[in-house]
């Protein structure tokens, strides 16, 4: 049995690495996901110790640059904010009160597939945010004015694909864990302090 197995690692191994993408290639995907956020902040308005979770959706394109190195270019629906954040409307404050912030995300990744078959792969590289819209769970009053329009930091990920057809080569499915650390105020009074925003998010999807 143990040698059935390693023989079928080893044919696996040969046919992903047959039929990986190649220099000069694209590929192109879709994916689904989950964001888990929240805030670093100084900020007495901002401040919060809350994470949120939401979906994400992303689309990719990926110019193979050399067999092993690629460069992905994304746009990701990004559903990101915090949780346990304090209201203020200049009368009052409330407490435990979840900021939601939806961006339309670029990053752009420099990506290393690792190993013959290339079945794992790192990435990393800078990311661009444009605020679409924001609100709270309190009253949901639209809360865009209070944050610039644009998010910005390093994005970086690492992921596994698997090929999933013999007659069609290149199409994979794949699983990927990606981080965005926030360099960028995201809040349009800076005279009250700083907050940046992290997220850590993993999805799944396919490539090809």
């Amino acid at each position: 049995m143990k040698k059935i197995f390693t023989t079928l690692l080893i044919l696996t191994g040969i046919y992903s690495a047959s039929h990986a993408q190649k220099k000069g290639q694209t590929a192109f995907g879709a994916s689904i996901g989950l964001n888990s956020s929240y805030i670093v902040s100084n900020a007495d308005y901002s401040s919060g110790t809350g994470a949120l979770v939401e979906p994400n959706f992303a689309f990719h394109a990926e110019y193979y640059v050399a067999d092993h190195w690629s460069i992905k270019a994304e746009a990701i629906y990004d559903k990101k904010g915090w949780g346990n954040g304090i209201y203020s409307d200049g009368t009052k404050q409330v407490i435990n009160v979840n900021f939601n912030m939806n961006y339309l995300t670029i990053p752009v990744l420099a990506t290393w597939h690792i190993g013959v078959e290339k079945l794992w792969y790192v990435n990393v590289g800078p990311y661009i945010g444009i605020l679409m819209n924001a609100s709270n769970d309190y009253n949901n009053n639209d809360e865009k004015s209070r944050f610039t329009s644009t998010d910005a930091g390093v994005n970086a990920g690492l992921g596994i694909q698997f090929p999933l057809s013999y007659k069609h080569d290149r199409l994979k499915f794949f699983v990927e864990y990606n981080w965005q650390f926030g360099t960028a105020n995201v809040l349009a009074d800076q005279s009250n302090g700083s907050a940046t925003l992290m997220r850590q998010a993993v999805g799944a999807g396919i490539r090809f």
